[in-house]
């Protein structure tokens, strides 16, 4: 039973964290090709090393905006396998959050 309890409650929450991260790399990937974009105007096309930053700029703000909770996930799925009914999504944040 407590392992039902464990998959519905991180499924959704896992789904959260890629949306979230998936959005946070879009914003920042297109922000910053516009930006160049404006900014240069003597080529349409951007260019690989360009391309690569954005590209790498945006995923590690992403990594860095979901870390956190996909550490909360990871700590929820560690006290379901404990045999512990997870006691709250509070309980599992860092102490720093808290």
């Amino acid at each position: 039973m407590v392992i039902i309890n464990v998959i519905i409650i991180n499924v959704p929450f896992a789904t959260l964290i890629t949306v979230y991260k998936k959005c946070i790399h879009h914003e920042i990937f297109f922000t910053e090709l516009t930006h160049f974009q404006k900014n240069n105007c003597s080529s349409a096309d951007p260019g690989v090393f360009v391309l690569l930053a954005c590209g790498t700029t945006s995923s590690t703000c992403g990594q860095l905006a979901s870390y956190p909770l996909a550490l909360v996930r990871t700590r929820m799925q560690a006290q379901g396998q404990s045999l512990q009914s997870p006691s709250g999504l509070y309980s599992c944040c860092p102490s720093p959050v808290r």
